[in-house]
């Protein structure tokens, strides 16, 4: 199993970031960024998997030099009919690039009719800029992905998709 890819959910618990609707059994269900990420834990096969980024302090010294830091996302916007999928990247960061066209690669394969929003390299002005900075303090790569829109239901990615295209990711960076 590859112990290279190293999943962070997004947000905390305390503070879980954008809201969306899930319909379950024709019942429709507040859902936020963090809990979505968190309900992916069980179907990863990485077996590096941390509730938010600020767990990582206690983690640092198990963390080889080859790890990538996933840090998942889901984007939300005033609009409804906003779509797609994204990866930011701190724009000077050559090596974490390569893996975010890799991760998109695997977007589009698996959801070829979706929006791929592409990369968005980051500078200290931009949204992400110090999610980035604080994982390339402990990793040598990192990227943020920004997987579908939460607040879209025609934008929505069911779980054991989004495990897919993680599962696969996984295999490939080793």
């Amino acid at each position: 199993m590859n112990n290279n890819l190293h999943f962070i959910n997004s947000h905390r618990y305390n503070h879980q970031g954008a809201k969306g609707i899930e319909v379950v059994d024709g019942h429709n269900l507040e859902i936020t960024e963090w809990s979505y990420a968190n309900s992916l834990h069980g179907k990863l096969k990485t077996p590096h998997k941390y509730f938010d980024a600020y767990e990582l302090n206690k983690y640092t010294e198990e963390i080889p030099d080859t790890a990538l830091a996933l840090e998942f996302h889901l984007n939300s916007f005033n609009s409804p009919t906003i779509e797609g999928y994204e990866v930011l990247v701190l724009d000077n960061d050559l090596k974490s690039l390569e893996y975010a066209q890799l991760f998109l690669n695997c977007m589009e394969k698996n959801f070829p009719s979706r929006r791929n929003r592409g990369i968005k390299l980051i500078t200290e002005r931009d949204r992400g800029y110090n999610n980035l900075l604080r994982l390339k303090q402990i990793y040598k790569q990192a990227i943020l992905t920004e997987a579908f829109f939460l607040n879209n239901p025609s934008d929505w990615i069911a779980r054991k998709d989004m495990a897919k295209v993680i599962n696969k990711f996984n295999t490939l960076i080793g």
